[in-house]
């Protein structure tokens, strides 16, 4: 968190604190960022520090409350009773607190009626019976306006538009830096903030945080103490171009990986082919040395090996992206994604659709509620499995149809698809020939 920053008034400043400033000031605010640069880690953070915050008064004030009334008892019951008759006084200050509402974009979709979803969605959140005294106490927090379907994007834009004109919420948004939304909500300049890549110290605080089980760094670094295993690494970073300018190693999920991975690449597509496979390879030795672990899911049944799971869930993430959707979260999707699996499994295999879904979700590749929701970890995991699923020249054609997409998701799937190509089976060459024949 506190390697996440932005500029404000030409001065670095960290994000977290952007928002409680946002908030103490009921005003709107706009974070864009590339993926991986943070922006659902800090208002997750932000949302659950407010939540928590509110959590603690509560309690704080009811040991108070009883502590009192205790004292006295010893005194005298009537006087304690009255005390706790005087709550009615100190409840006001307790509704006051504010509540943090966290909404995924990619959750949002069919949404007919803005009211209905809104209500429907406080009852169920609040787990009480909406009443609108409420609404002064929520602060909004709607991370990925780029992941809304199509179906609800506008509804649901215009409505908060409408809302932030009439200064009755404080909304908190996020969205990738390509799909940029102010000019849509119309939120001015000056509320609208776009993520830093990390400076040296933050990603020193990401050493600090996820170096010290990597085996690359210990290769690199030695036994020396902290402090100089950060300067060794970050010097090795440098010398392998991926601290430069805009450089892989200061996105903050890109470091990430590359620092789990023990790998040291700037081609986005391998890093992230390493890391997927090491996810998969993982959970599968844990299950072969301990085969209860399998019970976590009892539709989990048969093993499956690493290369076909990753044909299967590409080509899962393939027919979410040519939906345009981040994931799949109704009924019928559902069964269209178990579809989209079951189609590409020979039908003399023992494995099906069901194993392949819940390997990736105790690999934490997959997040899964059965018949009700099934999507990636995270958006770029969807487009680099989708990019894995176009290496097969029969599906380059739709590389090719959606080369000058404005959807950023494309943009992303393409740079990955071209760090997959294999290099020594002259795949580049090839693609390159069909798109300047097409």
């Amino acid at each position: 968190l506190n390697a996440i920053k932005t500029t404000d008034d030409g001065n670095s400043i960290q994000v977290s604190t952007l928002i409680e400033n946002s908030i103490w000031d009921r005003d709107p605010l706009l974070l864009l960022g590339l993926p991986g640069a943070g922006k659902t880690t800090a208002i997750e953070a932000a949302a659950y520090r407010i939540a928590f915050r509110g959590y603690a008064f509560y309690v704080f004030l009811w040991v108070l409350i009883l502590g009192v009334a205790e004292r006295f008892l010893f005194v005298n019951p009537l006087y304690s009773l009255l005390w706790l008759a005087g709550f009615i006084i100190w409840q006001p200050i307790v509704t006051r607190m504010k509540i943090p509402i966290l909404v995924r974009g990619n959750k949002i979709q069919l949404v007919a009626n803005y009211s209905t979803w809104k209500k429907d969605l406080l009852a169920e959140k609040l787990k009480t019976e909406y009443h609108d005294h409420i609404q002064t106490r929520i602060i909004w927090f709607i991370d990925g306006v780029n992941e809304i379907s199509k179906d609800s994007y506008f509804t649901m834009v215009r409505q908060w538009r409408e809302e932030l004109e009439n200064d009755s919420k404080t909304i908190i948004f996020t969205s990738r830096q390509l799909d940029d939304p102010s000019e849509n909500l119309n939120i001015a300049p000056g509320f609208v903030y776009s993520i830093n890549d990390l400076d040296d110290k933050g990603v020193k605080l990401f050493f600090k945080v996820y170096g010290g089980k990597s085996t690359l760094v210990s290769n690199y670094t030695g036994q020396r103490n902290p402090d100089d295993s950060q300067k060794v690494f970050l010097n090795l970073l440098y010398q392998r171009n991926l601290l430069g300018p805009k450089g892989i190693a200061r996105n903050h999920l890109w470091l990430k990986i590359i620092i789990e991975r023990d790998f040291l690449s700037t081609n986005k597509g391998k890093l992230f082919l390493g890391y997927v496979k090491q996810l998969l390879e993982r959970e599968l030795d844990l299950v072969e040395k301990n085969t209860e672990l399998r019970k976590k899911s009892p539709a989990w049944k048969e093993i499956v090996l690493a290369p076909e799971e990753m044909k299967y869930l590409s080509h899962l993430a393939l027919s979410m992206q040519l939906d345009n959707k981040v994931g799949y979260h109704n009924k019928s999707d559902w069964d269209k994604g178990l579809l989209s699996i079951q189609d590409e499994i020979p039908e003399f295999e023992r494995i099906n659709a069901a194993d392949v879904i819940y390997e990736a979700e105790a690999a934490n590749i997959l997040r899964v509620i059965p018949n009700e929701k099934m999507e990636f970890a995270h958006q770029q995991i969807q487009e680099f499995f989708t990019a894995y699923a176009l290496r097969d020249p029969s599906q380059w054609n739709i590389v090719i149809e959606n080369n000058d997409s404005e959807n950023e998701s494309w943009l992303q799937t393409i740079f990955l698809f071209v760090g997959l190509l294999d290099e020594d089976q002259g795949q580049i060459s090839q693609f390159l020939h069909k798109l300047l024949d097409t």
